[in-house]
């Protein structure tokens, strides 16, 4: 799930709060800032290649765009999903 944090900074909480435990562990919740046009003009990107360059990063293990102010607090959470789910999506 990707969410927009808006003005309620402990949504990601909120909504990991309300996922049954049989399926937690499955579930990853990214939470962004709530002003992604701050990634897009400090990149000179657009959405839609500044989500290539994320993808990029995750299959090369490098941190990229993903150490941005506007992505960084999703740093556990993105570790946890790559170890899940970067073998099936990103295979040689």
């Amino acid at each position: 799930m990707i969410i927009d944090r808006d003005i309620y900074q402990n949504r990601g909480t909120y909504v990991q709060e309300c996922i049954p435990e049989d399926i937690k562990n499955r579930v990853f919740i990214l939470v962004f800032n709530p002003n992604p046009e701050i990634l897009r003009n400090d990149t000179k990107k657009s959405f839609e290649n500044i989500g290539k360059a994320l993808a990029k990063a995750c299959y090369e293990n490098q941190n990229g765009l993903w150490e941005h102010p506007v992505l960084v607090d999703n740093k556990p959470e993105l570790e946890r999903m790559i170890l899940s789910v970067k073998p099936f999506l990103f295979t040689n």
